[in-house]
């Protein structure tokens, strides 16, 4: 047995999405959030906080359980919609999506997997790949969440909240 402790060590329900939903985010998981809208790996992002790889990976995870959301996309995507990243600035030259692609972003916004994408929209996997690749060529993004930011960058994504106990999405 390992005489010192990990840094995130705790009682098991610390751990849990039940527990940490809606709670603030620490400024470990709000920069971490912030430099994986830049597109960086958790590896860069780890390098450029001081931290561990894995340190920086369980941040961005935390940080998406507290904004109740799945995924690094879903997570910048919260982020911008709660005001806690600041909104990227238009870019000159607006991107028109093909309407799938757009489909697939929206859907990696909602923090999906490639296999929740492909059962909601009906394809089969590889076809999801593909969109999602041709999708970040396209926006010119490294990953899921830079696409997101990109997307917000270029116009070719709007943000929508969907208020509790209310399936209408709303206009932020």
């Amino acid at each position: 047995m390992s005489a010192t402790m990990p840094i995130d060590a705790g009682p098991a329900w610390y751990h849990t999405r039940e527990y940490l939903t809606g709670r603030p985010l620490t400024p470990l998981e709000l920069w971490a959030l912030r430099l994986a809208a830049d597109g960086l790996s958790d590896a860069e992002i780890g390098a450029r906080l001081g931290c561990s790889e894995d340190m920086a990976g369980q941040a961005l995870h935390r940080a998406a359980w507290k904004l109740n959301t799945r995924g690094r996309a879903g997570a910048v995507a919260q982020g911008y919609l709660r005001g806690l990243l600041k909104p990227p600035p238009r870019a000159e030259q607006i991107v028109q999506l093909p309407h799938r692609e757009e489909q697939v972003l929206r859907l990696y916004a909602e923090g999906l997997t490639d296999e929740q994408i492909a059962d909601r929209l009906g394809l089969r996997l590889w076809t999801v790949h593909s969109y999602g690749k041709r999708l970040r060529k396209r926006l010119g993004a490294r990953d899921r969440a830079h696409a997101v930011r990109r997307s917000l960058e270029t116009g070719a994504l709007h943000l929508v909240a969907k208020h509790a106990g209310d399936d209408r999405e709303r206009a932020q």
